[in-house]
């Protein structure tokens, strides 16, 4: 090799260095105090043993701020490209919140959105690791920038056509929610994961109002209230854990079928243990996930908005091999003396878990102990109305196979 060759390969390999380091040393024992994990570890976690391809390593974004000088941000604040969840390829995008808090640029954008176009192209899973929001506002006042922005089109051409799961790592306001609103599964850590459309500070210019950043926006509020996470985890490590769980359910596109995973399950035994779980008075509440439990491979299933209007389960599982959808009204968690019967929040949970399973061809499995929906003051009468037919549809709409079971008067 020549000199002049020879310099080129030393400067790019410094250049590679330098990107791979991120946002530097300080910036990253900054994260990891707050009990975060950094772009490249998450991924380092979630792919395969080193079969991660990286896109886009040298791109780098620059921010003038008035007397400051021209700042460069190394990759453009995000890490993209493609590798393999358990020999499956996956498309990912990470943000990386020791570079300007993971905010995007006009080349963090376009990188993330031709990971996109790629996994609709492929067709292949795409999965979004968020820490950041929407572009950064030096960007945003630049009128030549703002129209070279891409529009959501790959975010919406990807719904119903692959698999998009969203992993909220970091407070995610603006441009994150939106990835999160089309997308199959959507986590969130406990203490550190907040979705919004605008954080604390800007809520406080704009509305006067003063709000704490886990009301606004944290893991518990989109739990319980708004049903917009499906997936709670303690840490990242279990976040991550879950997203492989998730997708071993989960073709690669709405042109496959699921996946088919080994089992020691015997598909032919007999389940004398609902004789124990289900009472002879069929009017006494009893436990339904005990009874999911039973009833599929393993006794193993994932469970989709477990804190978001517990008066329905709903989640995935296997029989047989086969994928199945299970909705399930749950009898051990009403109140005493009440009858067992559905409310406009866990009513609105069918119609999403069956038309997961019209797109991703998998079988549903009804288990209703159920006489109807809540009566009277308790459960709005105008809007029971007008929603209580939601259940009904979602649970008849899909044209594969089915089963119902109704377990109770």
């Amino acid at each position: 090799m020549d000199r002049a060759w020879e310099e080129h390969v030393t400067e790019l390999r410094r250049r590679k260095a330098e990107a791979q380091g991120q946002g530097g040393p300080e910036a990253l024992a900054r994260l990891h105090g707050r009990g975060k994990l950094s772009a490249r570890e998450r991924l380092a976690l979630l792919l395969d043993r080193e079969s991660f391809h990286e896109l886009g390593l040298l791109v780098e974004g620059l921010v003038e701020t008035p007397g400051r000088g021209r700042q460069t941000v190394r990759s453009d604040g995000v890490v993209s490209g493609w590798g393999e969840i358990g020999g499956r390829r996956v498309f990912v995008t990470a943000d990386d919140g020791s570079l300007m808090g993971g905010a995007a640029g006009l080349a963090n954008i376009e990188k993330r959105f031709r990971i996109r176009r790629m996994a609709i192209e492929q067709g292949q899973p795409f999965i979004g690791l968020y820490e950041g929001s929407a572009i950064r506002f030096q960007d945003s006042m630049d009128a030549g920038i703002m129209a070279r922005v891409p529009a959501f089109k790959e975010v919406v051409d990807s719904a119903g056509a692959v698999p998009q799961v969203a992993a909220m790592l970091g407070p995610c306001f603006g441009r994150p929610p939106i990835d999160a609103l089309f997308s199959e599964l959507v986590l969130m850590v406990r203490g550190t994961g907040f979705i919004g459309w605008s954080g604390p500070s800007l809520v406080k210019g704009g509305m006067g109002e003063t709000v704490e950043l886990e009301d606004l926006g944290g893991a518990e509020m989109h739990a319980r209230v708004t049903g917009l996470a499906d997936h709670v985890a303690e840490t990242e490590k279990d976040c991550l854990d879950a997203i492989k769980t998730f997708l071993t359910f989960m073709p690669s596109s709405c042109w496959e079928l699921p996946p088919r995973a080994a089992t020691t399950d015997d598909p032919s035994r007999l389940c004398p243990e609902l004789l124990d779980i289900v009472p002879s008075n069929l009017r006494k509440p009893y436990d339904m996930c005990r009874m999911i439990t039973a009833l599929v491979d393993n006794g193993n299933y994932f469970a989709y908005k477990p804190e978001f209007g517990k008066g329905l389960i709903t989640c995935l599982a296997r029989r047989s091999t086969s994928r199945l959808h299970v909705s399930a009204t749950t009898l051990g968690r009403v109140p005493p003396r009440s009858t067992p019967t559905l409310t406009v929040t866990p009513g609105q949970r069918p119609l999403r878990a069956c038309r997961a399973s019209v797109l991703w061809a998998a079988s549903s499995v009804a288990l209703r102990p159920c006489s109807g929906s809540t009566p009277a003051c308790a459960a709005r009468p105008v809007t029971v109305r007008r929603k209580s037919a939601m259940p009904l549809r979602a649970l008849t709409m899909s044209p594969l196979a089915r089963a119902d079971s109704s377990t109770s008067r």
